[in-house]
């Protein structure tokens, strides 16, 4: 059971690095969320490499009924998240080989999810930027 402490509201991966800052640096409720976050993060990984985590396209079949609404954002060498907006749906190449690769990857992801597993997102739920 999820409760409102265990939902991201920002719809994103966190890199480990930035977590273990936040574990480091951040208010005592942001640490709790993200060494659970760590944990489960690395929980999933060992599960991945044990290859006890088994996705068929039959088994999570879905009406994927959102299209892509990609969003970059930079941190600017900071910790203040999400950070500046520097890229959407839609728009042109940026010139910044990072937010372009981030942009183009995300977009291979979504595909992956839609195309071969028939989710609508990572969780299924669309995850759309509010």
């Amino acid at each position: 059971m999820h409760t409102s402490i265990d939902r991201n509201p920002i719809h994103c991966i966190l890199p480990p690095h930035m977590l273990d800052e936040i574990v480091n640096n951040g208010s005592p409720e942001q640490k709790e969320r993200a060494h659970r976050w760590r944990e489960m993060g690395a929980a999933y990984r060992q599960k991945r490499q044990v290859g006890l985590l088994h996705f068929t396209a039959t088994r999570f079949r879905s009406a994927a009924t959102t299209n892509k609404q990609r969003a970059i954002f930079d941190a600017q060498n900071g910790y203040n998240l999400p950070g500046v907006l520097v890229r959407s749906e839609g728009d042109p190449p940026s010139g910044d080989n990072a937010v372009d690769e981030a942009y183009d990857g995300s977009g291979a992801t979504y595909d992956l999810l839609k195309d071969i597993y028939g989710r609508n997102s990572l969780g299924n739920r669309g995850m759309i930027r509010k």
